[in-house]
């Protein structure tokens, strides 16, 4: 997962665009910031932090960043 990168979240269908990851050692728990693209109770703000292991169990990538 990279930066640009994105998203879909499996089981509600949300798409979002990786932002940020912040870097250093790269673990489960590095935090993902994503701007989502439909914002609704689900994500009440377009902007969301999760960790590398929760988008890599609930989301998938739709399309690579160049």
């Amino acid at each position: 997962m990279n930066v640009g990168d994105i998203i879909r979240f499996k089981k509600t269908g949300h798409a979002g665009t990786v932002t940020h990851i912040r870097y250093g050692v790269i673990s489960d728990d590095t935090v993902v910031t994503l701007l989502v693209h439909a914002s609704d109770r689900l994500f009440p703000t377009n902007t969301v932090e999760l960790t590398l292991r929760h988008l890599r169990d609930n989301a998938e990538v739709i399309s690579e960043a160049r």
